[in-house]
């Protein structure tokens, strides 16, 4: 336990350096600060469409990232050391576990949602209830890796599309998934569901049909080519895993890491020029904010330096 403790709180600081950052300001508007909603307990934030149903960019999940933004950019101490700021945190979290809102696609509510949530819970552990505690349990568990091969059935929305088996998931969703797995660990200190997350991220580390490919590219949905899409979220959900466990005995040998770095030199060092991707390898989301601005992928390199010593070199090439 005393080690999970230990990885926990190098999780607490990467989410408190800044590194998880989701949407731009202007989309997240980190300002606008949350009231209390009507004459109950929680808070809101009144700018929010609680009704949305977008299975892009789902107005009801802004809430989560605010508050995800807020607490980063506060801090540790000030979360410890300001009453009103961290009771109206809590409040805010307590209104998103009582509505439990659901998006009508299947990412959000199976990896979108639960990653947030697994941020702030961690962030806000001390100060939490059994009863969040619980709820944080049933709605974050539902992007958990499941060693018997079967998800959990949402229920709560017609029509709601959700992937059937474990065996859906693969490259990045597979990776967003495991990470989620990781933090769901740390934060109910469960040794053998981190195991479990770590061996299926230990799977996905080769070169295979949807994922990191012999020659360092990167493909997901089939054979399609994503190295400044898909491979950019693979490079950035598994850099702060690689930071957590570095140095520890759950961290991964360099051999399991070769593809990792093939990926990164040759999949997509060569797709980069003057600060940004080549617009072709980023597919679909180059209609998405900063989708080719390599910035993201700095940062995550940086993060594998830190523990990586001779692999520090590339993020000067970059």
């Amino acid at each position: 336990m005393k080690e999970l403790k230990f990885l926990k709180e190098r999780q607490k600081d990467i989410f408190y350096s800044g590194y998880y950052k989701i949407h731009s300001d202007e989309i997240v508007k980190p300002e606008i600060k949350a009231v209390p909603f009507e004459n109950s307990e929680y808070y809101y934030y009144p700018d929010v469409d609680y009704c949305g149903d977008d299975r892009a960019l789902w107005q009801p999940s802004i809430h989560l990232v605010r508050l995800h933004r807020q607490l980063a950019l506060a801090g540790k101490e000030k979360l410890h050391n300001e009453d009103f700021f961290r009771i109206s945190a809590i409040k805010t979290l307590n209104f998103w576990l009582e509505k439990d809102f659901k998006n009508p696609g299947w990412w959000y509510n199976q990896i979108g949602i639960p990653k947030l949530l697994a941020d702030i819970a961690i962030a806000l552990e001390d100060y939490l209830t059994e009863e969040a505690k619980e709820t944080l349990k049933k709605i974050i568990s539902r992007g958990i890796v499941n060693p018997c091969g079967e998800l959990c059935i949402i229920d709560g929305i017609d029509g709601y599309s959700h992937k059937k088996k474990e065996s859906d998931f693969t490259g990045a969703n597979l990776i967003w998934r495991a990470a989620i797995t990781i933090k769901y660990a740390l934060l109910f200190e469960d040794e053998a569901i981190l195991r479990i997350a770590l061996e299926k991220i230990a799977s996905e580390m080769c070169y295979s049909y949807e994922g990191v490919q012999k020659d360092g590219a990167f493909c997901q949905h089939g054979r399609l080519w994503y190295s400044g899409g898909y491979g950019r979220s693979f490079v950035y959900e598994l850099a702060p895993i690689l930071n957590i466990v570095g140095g520890t005995r759950f961290a991964f040998s360099s051999e399991r890491l070769e593809p990792l770095f093939c990926h990164i030199l040759c999949g997509q060092r060569l797709m980069m020029k003057n600060g940004y991707f080549d617009f072709g390898s980023v597919g679909r989301e180059y209609v998405r904010e900063d989708a080719i601005s390599f910035g993201e992928l700095k940062d995550s390199i940086n993060l594998i330096c830190a523990d990586m010593a001779d692999f520090a070199n590339i993020s000067k090439e970059l």
